[in-house]
Formats: C-alpha cells, sequence, structure tokens
C-alpha cells in the first residue's frame, strides 16, 4: 500500500468515525480528503456513500453510489446500498430493480451482503404485492456468494 493509499484509509476511518458521531461536517471533510488522495478506491466511495446515508444526506450518497457504479459496475454492495437509498427515497420501482441487479453482482469480498440485499428485496416486493417472488428471492442458492473453492473447486493447501 502506498503512503497516499495509506492517508486516504486514515482519513476514511475518521470519516467513518464522525459520521457515527452525527458529525457531517468532519465526516464529509474526510472522505473528500479520502477520495482526494485515492479518487479510484471503489471501497472509500462506497464507505462515503454509508456515511451519508447514515446521516440522512440520500442525494449525496445516491450521486456518491451513481459514481461507484461508474467505476465498478459490478459492485454488489454499491447496487445494494443505491437500493437501500432508493427504498429510503420512495422510489420503490427503481429500488426493486436495483436490488435486482445486485443480486447478480459480485460478492466475493462480502457474503454476508448477499443476504441483506435478498431480504429488502423481498420487502419491496411484498409492499408491492409479489409474495411468492419474495419466496424464490429468499430461498435462493448462495452460491453465488462463496469462492470458486468452497462450492467445486478443490481447495489447495499452501
Amino acid at each position: 500500500m502506498s503512503l497516499a493509499q495509506g492517508l486516504a484509509v486514515s482519513h476514511a476511518n475518521v470519516g467513518r468515525v464522525t459520521s457515527r458521531q452525527s458529525n457531517r461536517l468532519a465526516s464529509i471533510s474526510s472522505f473528500e480528503r479520502a477520495l482526494r488522495l485515492a479518487p479510484l478506491d471503489a471501497r472509500i466511495a462506497l464507505d462515503a456513500a454509508e456515511a451519508s446515508l447514515r446521516l440522512g444526506d440520500l442525494e449525496l450518497a445516491a450521486a456518491t453510489l451513481e459514481s461507484v457504479l461508474r467505476l465498478s459496475p459490478s459492485d454488489g454492495p454499491a447496487w445494494l446500498s443505491l437500493g437501500r437509498v432508493r427504498v429510503l427515497q420512495n422510489r420503490r420501482a427503481e429500488a426493486r430493480a436495483l436490488l435486482q441487479t445486485s443480486l447478480e453482482m459480485g460478492w466475493r469480498d462480502w457474503p454476508e451482503g448477499l443476504g441483506q440485499a435478498r431480504a429488502l428485496l423481498a420487502a419491496v416486493l411484498v409492499e408491492q404485492g409479489g409474495v411468492e417472488r419474495a419466496r424464490e428471492v429468499l430461498s435462493g442458492a448462495n452460491v453465488a456468494a462463496l469462492p470458486d473453492e468452497v462450492h467445486g473447486a478443490p481447495v489447495r493447501l499452501r
């Protein structure tokens, strides 16, 4: 990890903590510094969006997540987070599409997130009268969330 990347992670950590303390200005300032140091780091941008969401700034969270998805269109957690933002904005049809897309994306780094995406999508579907589809979503296989070594290829000893 380069010095700039290390500093970016440190600023992002401060941004996360200050967002949990409801200190909007300190959080935004920290994430701005982090993103200046590591503008292509999707994880830092996703953390910034989650902090904005926690602080109730749905528009900033959505704009940040849209940027993340332009950089990393197969990022399952980013699709999930944008879906959450749209639910909170009462844009259920858009949320449903975003959450469905999130299920089709990569979850290797955070397999538990796949369950969160399924649960939120199921809740939206139930609200819209899609109880049977919600059952299908909740009963889906977790194969997409597991590394190849777990669900197919043999694990190699190192």
